[in-house]
């Protein structure tokens, strides 16, 4: 918990801490020999380790990215805007993706559960039928895989033949 304290002290306080670091390097290189100084290293790489100690990088990060985005919005809004917008609806597309991926994966399962339902139906009507039959049930799973398949390879050459540019002209 104190170190927690501690950290929480330095948070607020950056500016002191950040000073007592630089007095306390200017001392150390004011104490080693005069032709050694060169080989203390450099400063600004050892202030940030210091403050990488303190347990607030991802916050500073943090307030240099909002800073550099709100100085990003500011000079070219229209960029930004339409950065932004763009980021949205792809995220937006992936979601929904994966939404609709979920429903299919869970409308598979309650499609063979009824398969199954109907296949104890079905057997009383035909004779001879194997109400549970993996090779059937294989079969056409595979062939309505199949046709799936075969459904969408069409569309998907015809989109890939088409120069994004020119798509977007006609638009």
């Amino acid at each position: 918990m104190r170190k927690f304290f501690r950290r929480l002290s330095a948070l607020f306080h950056r500016r002191r801490l950040q000073r007592e670091i630089e007095a306390e390097m200017a001392a150390h290189r004011e104490m080693m020999p005069a032709g050694r100084q060169q080989h203390f290293g450099s400063t600004l790489r050892l202030q940030e380790e210091a403050a990488d100690q303190w347990g607030w990088t991802w916050l500073d990060q943090f307030r240099q990215d909002f800073a550099h985005g709100a100085r990003s919005l500011g000079r070219a809004p229209g960029f930004a805007l339409t950065a932004i917008a763009v980021l949205t609806l792809g995220i937006g597309v992936n979601l929904a993706e994966i939404h609709l991926f979920n429903a299919l994966r869970h409308g598979a399962g309650l499609g063979v559960a009824l398969a199954a339902a109907a296949a104890k139906e079905v057997r009383n009507i035909l004779f001879g039928f194997i109400p549970f039959d993996l090779v059937s049930f294989g079969a056409g799973l595979l062939l309505f895989g199949a046709v799936a398949l075969a459904a969408s390879i069409a569309p998907v050459r015809r989109a890939l033949r088409i120069d994004p540019s020119s798509a977007l002209r006609y638009q």
